[in-house]
């Protein structure tokens, strides 16, 4: 997989294309508790049945340009009104994926957060993250990994964001 942020390098994505913004951990929940999909609204099916404490556990963003900034990632300090913003999202454990939606269930029914992430803290296995995107293309897929606290980045880990 080339579409890797590990120290705030910036994205490549399908510019006009609508991508879904989740922390990966969060894909294990979804997995857990759904076995197959059949909701028409199932973004509103997913806040609902799997979320129901988290207001905005992935995001929405249509690309609108070619090179995505990741410094574009903002910590939301406001949440008022945010529920129903759909560039706003939460994470816990500071992975972020970036999927096209049309390909989102078909990567999440695969997606193993356990092999993605390394015991060495901060470490990602890139082997895997190479076998399960195999197939995708180049811009389908992007992984932002937070650089963490004092790195002088906006996106340092857990909490809510927003794309600005």
């Amino acid at each position: 997989m080339k579409n890797l942020s590990f120290n705030k390098e910036n994205l490549i994505l399908n510019k006009g294309s609508r991508y879904i913004i989740i922390d990966a951990l969060y894909i294990m929940d979804i997995k857990k508790k759904i076995k197959d999909i059949q909701e028409n609204d199932w973004k509103s099916y997913l806040k609902v049945s799997v979320f129901p404490d988290t207001n905005n556990p992935f995001g929405e963003y249509t690309s609108d340009k070619t090179t995505f900034e990741t410094s574009r990632i903002k910590k939301v300090n406001q949440y008022e009104n945010i529920a129903s913003n759909s560039l706003v999202f939460c994470t816990d454990s500071g992975i972020l994926i970036f999927i096209l939606e049309s390909l989102f269930w078909g990567f999440a029914f695969k997606f193993d957060y356990d092999k993605l992430v390394e015991t060495t803290i901060g470490s990602i296995n890139e082997s895997y993250l190479n076998e399960i995107t195999q197939g995708y293309g180049d811009l389908d897929i992007g992984l932002v990994l937070a650089p963490g606290i004092n790195s002088g980045f906006e996106f340092e880990g857990s909490g809510t964001y927003t794309i600005i």
